[in-house]
């Protein structure tokens, strides 16, 4: 199965790693993301570096496990159905000989403190739900989790099944399919990118002049001014921090300090064409004529955007300023 088709069939269905993002424990990804993928309002994740990456180490990662195991590992060429949720999956390897199925990562050492002690079942939640789901396809009791961070530290993680929280995704599962891919139900508002890309193609623009907002309409605004004005205060406070420390460190590159580092380090120099001179001085050298013809050949619309202005009243607002 090419990686067309596979996405294919998992359009048909909740992934494993997908799971996650419904449970709301994916530091990635937001029910909305799921729903818009499934609906086709958005495309599917970009075969960006790091997935790149992650299926490149696969294999040795997979070969270091099965050395160490003693074991000989099985390639899933296919994907796996639940009989009764709608739930999908490709699990990234199968013990040979055993009711035992193995998930291979590849992570940042700087994130190594959030997983648990080697041989244990302490992984972050959104492993966890990706690997109880492959035991619900599978009804396999046993599942390992195999990490590299980094290029030297490598570790084994054994997964128990539990039937409680199966259960608790199944249900969830069946929810999420039932009302939002299923039905025309839509999800609630997130922070993701998916839900703004989705409510900015659904009402792409204004059509009706200004409305009297109602009483629950005026709360969510409130809401948005006290936020907008917070996050302000926050980024006043946060730049003056950042100029202090930056007269601190000087001419040094940085500062080492029991909470982490900082640098302020110089890029390298780039180059950057001045376009609108260039074409100025390509056209001085043609008759206006010609010259409006290039402009035109080269002017292309743009379609406007809506963009969200906040002006608050002269009424205090909350947690705000007058």
């Amino acid at each position: 199965m090419n990686r067309e088709e596979w996405l294919k069939a998992r359009m048909t269905g909740i992934g494993g790693s997908e799971m996650a993002a419904i449970l709301g424990v994916s530091p990635w990804s937001s029910p909305a993301d799921v729903w818009a993928r499934k609906k086709g309002l958005i495309p599917e994740l970009e075969d960006n570096l790091r997935f790149k990456i992650g299926r490149l180490f696969e294999a040795p990662i997979a070969q270091i496990y099965a050395d160490r195991e003693g074991v000989s590992l099985q390639l899933v060429n296919g994907i796996y159905r639940h009989p009764e949720a709608p739930l999908v999956g490709t699990p990234d390897r199968l013990i040979v000989g055993q009711k035992k199925g193995l998930e291979i990562k590849t992570a940042d050492p700087a994130v190594a403190h959030t997983w648990g002690e080697p041989e244990t079942d302490e992984i972050p939640a959104y492993y966890l739900s990706q690997v109880a789901v492959y035991m619900a396809l599978l009804d396999y009791d046993k599942w390992d989790v195999a990490v590299l961070f980094g290029t030297s530290d490598f570790r084994i993680y054994r997964i128990t099944r539990d039937l409680e929280l199966e259960e608790m995704i199944l249900q969830r599962a069946r929810d999420f399919w039932h009302r939002y891919i299923e039905g025309d139900e839509e999800p609630p508002p997130d922070e993701s990118k998916a839900y703004t890309n989705y409510v900015a193609k659904k009402y792409p623009s204004n059509q009706l002049p200004m409305v009297q907002a109602t009483e629950e309409q005026a709360a969510l605004v409130e809401a948005l001014f006290n936020v907008d004005a917070g996050a302000k205060d926050v980024a006043k406070k946060l730049n003056l921090l950042k100029n202090m420390v930056k007269a601190q460190i000087g001419e040094s590159e940085g500062l080492e300090t029991p909470y982490g580092k900082v640098t302020w380090k110089k890029s390298k120099d780039g180059e950057n064409i001045e376009w609108e001179a260039l074409a100025e001085k390509l056209m001085a050298k043609k008759k206006p004529a010609q010259c409006a013809e290039l402009v035109k050949e080269f002017t292309k619309t743009v379609p406007g955007v809506r963009k969200l202005y906040l002006s608050p009243s002269k009424l205090p607002v909350k947690g705000g300023t007058e």
